[in-house]
């Protein structure tokens, strides 16, 4: 094997790699940020439930103060009863009592709860009464001294617990009293143990390893720490608390700490300026990727390793064709590693390529007369491989939308007195006339047949009967005289009636025909509207036998789409028909001309239907849409029973086209459509077994092979961009376009690396 078999082995490999490592990156990058939304996700929950729970419970000992304190409000205006008193206030003081122990108790919470009478200067607890100065927690009528806040937050601090008898961090909530007036002359205090305020917390937690969650205050100090660590700690001197403290809203961002990326995300309190925040280290997030990570290295090395085959399998393939035209050119039997295969079919290119410009000019030349031609068979209806005619006269370089169009048949006048070139010549110069006027004012083209010459007109503002008629006739008058006063000849016009749909060119092209032929009778220099000369014409039927050929065509070409539409335009036809029986007996010569045309292809309708009777079928059809759907689905058996038999043929077509296309890829016309043509076949039916054999599309295959050449060109030749690009058939937009969609680099990036 030469060097073209190395070169292409090489390119199919680096092809396929870099998408597999693109495809490994992207996916173990979307992986990974999937987790991490995923861990977002997860905080946010976290961080809703914390302020769903822990406010909960922080706002339901603030409400049960607040009713409770209009309640203890009504003993006395606030004042503690004297414990030797009448029996009301001995009953008061032991309501009193009762309502401070069933409050330490109410909560898990609560360590401690009692209520300062600031005036008597005593405290009640559930132990009993306590004087100021030889209460426990003597700070607290200190710091109450003077405060008439309603509520007040006091902590972290550290107390005797009542309960457990041991020091531990409390959080000292004050409600002072009464509720209304600004002078408090009472509060109620409880102490809230911060350590079961943590385990509250850590009972939420979401599981990821070494995740800190925080509640705190409006200073940076830890209120409660899931781990109980930082209780009562000052956060605020490290950066990304402060951060947290300076946003009064919640969200997350990325953070360094203790050399450590971390996820941090936060969310307020309702109570005071406090914060939840949770901090996640990426790493534990990143625990679960390990799998992934694996599974896409084991999926990237299976991918290479299919394409390592599938780079030698393709660049055989592909090698083929390449060595057996060097060998059919030089007479070359063995290719060693040395040989260039490139450069020998350079060199036969360079002789082509003369010949290739020859060709470009004479095309040149003729093509007018083609484009006349295909103008003239877009007009009379011949062109049945057109599906959208306004887009195939845009490629012609007409530009109209056909809204509201005639069709105009112009003869000159006893031409028939002139000699044969005297004819050429004088339809030649009229049709440059009429063209001329036209395109003056309206959108349209100008083409002949024989000394007939055609014209097609767009009239957008003629939306009404009498617009039309008064617009053509100041048209056509003008186009006479126009003809008359500067080549010497008086012509008659025919014009056909208004058509709204580019489809019924082909009905306006008949009926202006049609109407130049009235010349006869209103004599020359006439113009004639088909409309008048035969006013019910539009209303007339006849048997489509077109349509009736476009069907079984379609039909022996397995085309499906085609077949349906010619059946839906001869349904469509038939429909202005009013006798049942008419209809019937149509489709009964239809399906038999169907069957006649199975039997010229070496079948039988048994083969096809096996015991079915298609007449009985037909009997028994009550109505058009019945027998429309029927006349579908036979022709759909016919053509599914065709493509079975056709099967075996299907890989012969493929490798005719592809034989064609490394023939005449540098084309820059070459197409399906002309391939199917030159094959003998529909253009639908050669893309579908093209795909099915090639495992690539049709457009592919030639991108493919001009990408190739194109290769060869940059590396062996220093031909210009635009040399290359019209070389392998390209304008230089879609060269660098495709080239770049191949090879991953510009043409000029693949030049330079070649040439280093």
């Amino acid at each position: 094997m030469g060097r073209a078999y190395y070169r292409l082995f090489v390119s199919f490999l680096v092809v396929i790699i870099i998408p597999v490592m693109i495809f490994g990156i992207f996916a173990y990058n979307r992986s990974l940020s999937s987790i991490e939304e995923e861990a977002v996700k997860n905080n946010q929950t976290l961080l809703n439930v914390f302020k769903q729970n822990i406010d909960g419970i922080l706002m339901d000992i603030d409400t049960s103060f607040i009713q409770n304190g209009l309640v203890i409000e009504t003993f006395d205006g606030i004042n503690l009863p004297e414990s030797y008193g009448d029996y009301l206030s001995q009953r008061k003081l032991m309501n009193i009592n009762d309502f401070v122990t069933h409050l330490n108790t109410n909560s898990d919470v609560v360590d401690d709860a009692m209520i300062y009478y600031k005036q008597a200067g005593v405290f009640v607890t559930p132990n009993g009464r306590f004087s100021e100065e030889g209460f426990k927690d003597e700070p607290i009528a200190r710091h109450l001294k003077g405060v008439n806040d309603n509520v007040l937050w006091l902590g972290p601090r550290q107390v005797k617990s009542t309960r457990s008898g041991g020091t531990i961090p409390v959080m000292s909530y004050v409600r002072q009293l009464p509720v209304l007036p600004s002078y408090k002359r009472a509060a109620f205090v409880v102490n809230i143990n911060l350590h079961s305020l943590s385990s509250v917390m850590a009972s939420y937690s979401s599981g990821y390893e070494r995740q800190k969650i925080y509640l705190l205050d409006s200073e940076g100090i830890v209120i409660a720490d899931a781990d109980k660590e930082f209780i009562g700690k000052d956060l605020s001197i490290y950066p990304y608390i402060s951060q947290v403290l300076n946003n009064k809203q919640g969200y997350e961002f990325r953070d360094d700490i203790n050399g450590q990326a971390s996820l941090v995300s936060f969310l307020p309190s309702s109570v005071q300026n406090w914060k939840y925040v949770v901090i996640t280290p990426m790493q534990s997030l990143m625990a679960g990727s390990t799998a992934i990570q694996r599974g896409i290295i084991a999926m990237s090395i299976f991918l290479i390793l299919v394409g390592i085959a599938a780079s030698v399998l393709i660049s055989r393939r592909l090698y083929r064709p390449v060595k057996s035209i060097v060998s059919s050119w030089q007479g070359i039997r063995a290719i060693d590693s040395h040989s260039d295969e490139y450069s020998a079919i350079g060199n036969y290119l360079s002789e082509l390529q003369q010949r290739n410009n020859d060709l470009e000019q004479q095309w040149k030349n003729v093509w007018p007369v083609v484009k006349e031609k295909m103008l003239l068979d877009i007009l009379k209806g011949k062109n049945t491989m057109i599906t959208d005619i306004n887009n195939s006269l845009r490629s012609y370089g007409i530009k109209a939308d056909f809204s509201n169009f005639v069709v105009m048949a112009i003869e000159i006048d006893d031409i028939e007195c002139m000699e044969d070139i005297d004819k050429e010549l004088a339809v030649f110069s009229v049709k440059n006339a009429v063209n001329e006027i036209i395109k003056a004012e309206y959108d349209g083209f100008v083409t002949s047949e024989d000394y007939t010459v055609l014209s097609v007109v767009n009239l957008p503002q003629a939306e009404y009967y009498l617009d039309y008629k008064r617009t053509l006739g100041y048209l056509c008058t003008e186009i006479m005289d126009s003809i008359e006063k500067h080549i010497k000849l008086t012509i008659s016009i025919g014009i056909s009636r208004l058509y709204h749909d580019s489809n019924d060119l082909h009905k306006a092209y008949s009926e202006a025909v049609e109407a130049i032929k009235y010349r006869l009778l209103y004599g020359n220099r006439s113009l004639t509207f088909i409309e008048d000369a035969e006013p019910g014409s539009d209303n007339m039927s006849t048997y489509p036998y077109d349509k009736e050929q476009e069907l079984v065509k379609y039909i022996k070409a397995m085309d499906v789409d085609k077949a349906n539409m010619a059946l839906k335009d001869i349904t469509s036809h038939l429909a202005t028909y009013k006798s049942y029986e008419y209809i019937k007996q149509f489709f009964i010569q239809l399906i038999g001309y169907i069957m006649v045309s199975v039997y010229d292809m070496g079948y039988t309708e048994t083969e096809i239907f096996g015991a079915r009777s298609l007449l009985k079928e037909i009997n028994s059809i009550k109505t058009l849409k019945d027998a429309t759907q029927w006349l579908s689905e036979i022709c759909n058996a016919v053509i599914n029973f065709l493509a079975e038999k056709h099967k075996g043929r299907n890989r012969n077509i493929v490798a005719q086209c592809k034989a064609y296309v490394d023939e005449h890829f540098e084309d820059s016309q070459l197409s399906l459509l002309a391939v199917a043509e030159e094959l003998y076949t529909s253009e639908s039916y050669l893309s579908r077994i093209f795909k099915e054999e090639t495992g690539m599309t049709f457009t592919e295959y030639i991108a493919i092979k001009r990408i190739e050449r194109a290769k060869y060109f940059l590396e062996n030749t220093d031909m210009t961009m635009e040399q290359i690009a019209k070389n392998i058939g390209l304008s230089i937009q879609s060269f660098m376009r495709i080239f770049k969609k191949y090879e991953s680099m510009s043409p000029g990036q693949f030049r330079a690396s070649k040439r280093v």
